[in-house]
This record gives C-alpha cells, structure tokens and sequence, in this order.
C-alpha cells in the first residue's frame, strides 16, 4: 500500500523531526470541545476496518484523509480518546494494521508517557504489517534521548524485518540501517544498555544489531563479550561478533580474523574478509588473495575489496591478474578500474610501474593508502586543528546537525583527527545523534566520516597504529 496511509505520520517527521509537536498542541488546544461519544467510537471503528491489502489505488488517496480525519477525532477526545483507543487496541483479535496505526496515535497523544504501553503492543504485534508507523515513532522518540523511550528502543532492536522508503531521498531503510538511524539517533548514552543486551542474548536479532551499534561506536566495555561471542556462537551471532571485532581493531585478534578464512561455510569466511578490511593488518594479503578464485561471487567480490583497500605490490599484482581472468566480462572490468584508478591516481603508467624495484612499488603502494584509502593523513599545505577550534567546531555540527566547516565545506575524517582524541569520542558520537536526524542518504556521508574517525580514536588505546599498518601491535603503556 501507498506511503497514502500513513501520510499523516511522515509529514510530522519530514517537517524538522519536532516530535509530533504540531500534533500535541492539537490536542492539548482540543481538549475543551470533545466531541460526542459516538463520533469517538466511530473513528475507532473506522481505524479498525481498514485493510490496506483492499484498499484500491484509487481509493488511496480518500482512505488517508478519512484516516487523517478519525486520528482528528480522537485527539479531540483528550485523555478519553486515548483511554478508549488503548482499550480497543489490547482487546484480542485486532489485526496487526490498526494496533500499529493506534500505537502510533497514542504516541502522538501521550509522547514518551505511553512509551510501556507502545512496547508492548510493539512486542506482540508483526511490525512489518506498517513499518512506517513503527520507524517514525521509534525515531521520534529515540530524537528526544530520554531513557523513557527505552522500552521502545529495546522492542525494535530485536526485529530485522520492518523497513521504509524515504521518497524525497529515493533511500530504502533496511535492516540494519533501522538500527542505525534509530540508535544512532539516541545517542551514546544508549550504549550501555545495548552492552546488557549482547550479555543477555535473548534473542539473536537483538544481539546482532547491539554487536553492529557497539562496534561503530568503539564502545569499549563491550569488547571482551563480543570477543566471547565470535569463539563460542555459531552462525549468524558469531559472525555479527567477528564482523565487530574487525572494527575494534584489537592486535590480539588477528590470527583468530585469519583462521576464519579457512571456514567450510560461505557466510562465516565473508564475516571474516568483512573483518580483515576493516582491521587493516597487511599480513593478511597473502590469506585473502586466494579467495579471488572463490566459486561464490560474494566472496570474490569482498576479497577485492580487500585487497583494494590493503593495497601492496603483492595485492595490486593479484588484481592486475584477476582483470584477465575473472569469472565474468563485468568482474573483470571492475577489476580492471580497481587496477587503472591506482595508476591513473599515482600519475604513472603500468609499464613504468613494472620496472620499478621491489623497495620502490612498496613505498608507491604505502603512499597510494595513505592518499586514498587511510584517512587521517593531512594533505600537503593543510594545517591541523588546535584543540580549541575543534571542540568549538565539534558543538557547532551538533547544533545545526551538520558535518561541514563554517564555510559550508564538508569535513573530512583527517580534519577531525588532526585535532581529536580518545576523549572526544563521546562528543563525535552526540555529533552523530544530531546528523542522522536529517534522515537522508546525504547525512549518511557524513556518518560515515564520523565512523571512521571515531574507529580510529577508539584504536589509538590500545594499538601502536590505528590505520593500516604491516603488523597490528599493541600500544605500550
């Protein structure tokens, strides 16, 4: 069914994510002219009947204004709308549809005071039957970083199946995006709770998007149990840990990241090519050249990946060859740009390159990581960031939910490290909060900036070299 529907929700949302607020002054302005009981009782009838599956395409547009109408009608009940909307939502045999739809509008009525109640018809109610309703109310809550929304958060982190279209982006927010945005969104006073959830391991959904958040945030209290679960689970769990520890970037786990490779399962060897880049150990170079001949695709394509962001002679020789070789005309030529981007971008010829000494090709493949694939390098006549300019810089994005300079430029992860430390990494995680508000594939960038620098701070405690390095090695103290 059409975003028609549930119009009324997204308009609250897109329109500067204020928290339903035009809907709260709705009713708190209403609550003096109710309206008679039997208007009530019709408009929850009304919400009741509907079922999107049959509703016509033409009729898409009527049936929202009808909804968008009833939800008016309860609102103006005041507290006794809400009441009777609760009542009619917890009786049995009410279909997956409205209990979603008058979740949502008792969120719109009650805020962050009906949190339990949402949870709960959340808990035993399909969420993907509208995911909107749940998404945008998630969110909205998650916005407001009080530790009432809480039972809401928990409820959705344990569901991998409802996702939303955002039109104006044309993005599809799927799992584990949900996850991002809505956590992301409440901030790093979150984290501790998803740190109880990885050591309770109710429920593997659950454990796997705590494992994924925690991970991003360099959330260190988390890793010894995330350790616990890449050795001892078994699918899914196990690889959502091996996957995490590959972001912590601990040095005591690179042989276990490389074991892995030698899996029989498809799934876990993936888990641990994902692991290996983002770990950064070119020791690794040699165990995953091999996996460009893997008969399954997705684990070719990962190894290039790989071997694109470890780049050495050795790793650039592999590809080189695979351009000639590949399974298909399309991996071929995808190995074939990985090739000529590092040539183009090092102004140099292949010939030239083939010429140069084993000394030589190691120095142009260490400086074409450091040009293009690590980040915390200043380029040649930029000037780091004093302490103070960042911190000031640092509350700037945060009120106005934006990674950019005061120029308006976008700014880069080697910008920030030039200046951060470990310490900050609480502050660019409440910068975070703010930009995954804008609810956009833009802000996302800018996240992801935000990411690699915080991966790289949280490294600096306990690892020599936080980017990639030809052995991790443990910082001394």
């Amino acid at each position: 069914m059409s975003g028609l529907l549930h119009s009324r929700l997204q308009r609250f949302t897109c329109s500067g994510f204020l928290c339903l607020a035009f809907a709260l002054f709705q009713v708190c302005a209403s609550v003096a002219q109710l309206p008679p009981s039997n208007d009530l009782e019709k408009a929850i009838s009304f919400l009741q009947q509907i079922d999107p599956a049959k509703v016509k395409p033409d009729d898409q547009e009527k049936v929202a204004k009808e909804i968008d109408a009833a939800w008016r009608t309860i609102q103006k009940a005041g507290p006794a709308g809400s009441v009777r909307l609760k009542q009619e939502i917890t009786r049995p045999s009410q279909s997956d549809y409205f209990r979603l739809n008058g979740a949502a509008l008792v969120w719109a009525i009650g805020g962050l005071d009906e949190a339990e109640f949402i949870a709960g018809v959340w808990r035993t109610t399909r969420l993907s039957a509208q995911s909107n309703y749940v998404f945008y109310t998630a969110f909205q809550a998650a916005m407001q970083q009080d530790p009432r929304a809480l039972s809401m958060l928990k409820t959705v982190l344990a569901n991998d199946e409802f996702q939303i279209y955002v039109g104006l982006h044309a993005m599809r927010v799927t799992w584990p995006l949900t996850m991002d945005f809505i956590w992301g969104a409440y901030g790093p006073k979150g984290l501790a709770e998803l740190q109880k959830i990885i050591y309770s391991a109710d429920h593997d959904v659950a454990t796997r998007s705590a494992l994924r958040l925690l991970s991003k945030s360099q959330y260190l209290p988390a890793y010894d149990r995330t350790k616990v679960l890449a050795t001892t689970r078994s699918g899914p769990v196990k690889f959502s840990a091996v996957q995490a520890l590959g972001l912590f970037g601990h040095p005591d786990d690179f042989e276990f990241l490389v074991s892995g490779l030698r899996s029989k399962d498809p799934a876990e060897v993936w888990a641990h090519l994902f692991a290996l880049y983002e770990f950064e150990d070119l020791r690794a170079v040699p165990e995953i050249i091999p996996f460009l001949n893997s008969p399954n695709q997705a684990i070719r394509w990962e190894a290039l990946s790989v071997l694109r962001h470890l780049m050495t002679p050795d790793s650039l020789a592999a590809l080189r060859k695979h351009a000639t070789s590949g399974a298909s005309q399309e991996e071929r030529e995808r190995v074939e740009r990985v090739a000529t981007l590092f040539f183009e971008r090092m102004k140099l010829r292949p010939q030239g390159y083939d010429r140069m000494s084993t000394t030589e090709k190691e120095r142009l493949t260490a400086l074409y990581r450091q040009l293009y694939e690590d980040e915390d390098q200043l380029q040649k006549g930029e000037r780091p960031m004093t302490r103070a300019a960042f911190r000031a810089a640092a509350l700037r994005w945060k009120e106005k939910g934006r990674l950019e300079s005061a120029e308006g430029d976008p700014v880069q992860v080697r910008e920030i490290l030039s200046a951060a430390t470990a310490d900050d990494i609480e502050l660019l995680l409440d910068v975070r909060a703010k930009v995954y508000r804008r609810l956009s594939d833009e802000c996302l960038y800018e996240i992801e900036r935000i990411d690699e620098a915080v991966k790289f701070l949280g490294r600096t405690r306990y690892r020599t070299i936080p980017a990639s390095t030809s052995k991790a090695e443990l910082k001394k103290k």
